[in-house]
């Protein structure tokens, strides 16, 4: 006799840089939602790129962001009055898609007479459904051992915005530090993006070198770094292009932090910083 054991293997990807964003067999766009300036409702692109019929099944999840940019679930109660929830609606909740099939989701704003000015968040999450495995399938030597079945269960969420009212936020840079890595030519930067406001921040990191000509030259980006509210900083490390040799050459950089998507009016603005070399 055969005891079974069936383990699900649950693995939850968090969009928070891709425009079009693929995980195993499902591709979704955008990657991010964001209603605001009277945005009542939004349309979420799925399409089953593989080979395989496959179902997936749509909810809300709620997620905090540590200081090193990853990501924490939480529970609805933990996220109280920062959850989106309460506000969203989103139809439908499962879909089926045929291989090369696309299906739209639908999801609307419902603002509430009691929603005061700031920014709401959650997390639209797209769950795979496993295939049942037809029984009758293990031969009788099988039957005679203990087999462990695992079933890997996929899953993508991406971030949804409210911004309600006048939202802000603004960004600093502390702790910058460029240091070499052990045994190579290699160098890396270190720092903190700070955040003040009531807003969660979304932009590109870019690094230049400027030597003592004035000559400019990028030698380093880092694209969709988020800091997301009510997070004062966030740590980032950013490598350096293999033969920019910071640390071997005078001159200045110059690190440009851009504000791509916030749902505020410093949409575009970039906060610089120069340090000597």
């Amino acid at each position: 006799m055969k005891i079974k054991f069936s383990i699900t293997l649950l693995f939850i990807v968090v969009s928070t840089f891709t425009q079009l964003f693929a995980q195993g067999d499902l591709f979704i766009t955008p990657r991010r939602i964001i209603f605001e300036a009277g945005k009542t409702a939004e349309s979420v692109n799925l399409a089953n790129t593989g080979k395989d019929t496959a179902q997936y099944t749509i909810s809300l999840i709620h997620y905090i962001m540590k200081s090193d940019g990853s990501f924490l679930e939480i529970s609805r109660e933990a996220a109280d009055k920062l959850s989106a929830e309460p506000y969203v609606r989103f139809y439908p909740r499962s879909v089926v898609l045929a291989p090369g099939e696309s299906q739209v989701v639908k999801v609307q704003y419902i603002k509430s007479p009691n929603i005061t000015t700031g920014e709401y968040r959650s997390h639209l999450y797209f769950r795979a459904t496993p295939k049942p495995r037809p029984l009758g399938l293990e031969t009788s030597e099988q039957n005679q051992n203990i087999g462990v079945n695992l079933v890997p269960v996929f899953g993508l969420s991406i971030p949804l915005f409210i911004k309600e009212g006048k939202t802000t936020v603004d960004i600093t840079m502390a702790d910058i530090k460029l240091e070499s890595v052990p045994n190579s030519e290699n160098n890396t930067l270190s720092l903190k993006l700070v955040r003040t406001g009531n807003s969660s921040s979304y932009g590109d990191i870019t690094l230049i070198h400027q030597d003592l000509n004035g000559h400019k030259k990028e030698v380093g980006v880092v694209k969709g770094i988020a800091v997301y509210h009510p997070n004062e900083f966030r740590s980032v490390l950013i490598p350096l292009i293999p033969d920019a040799r910071i640390l071997n050459h005078k001159g200045k950089l110059i690190i440009q932090y851009k504000i791509r998507e916030c749902g505020c009016t410093v949409d575009g603005k970039i906060t610089e910083t120069v340090i000597d070399l």
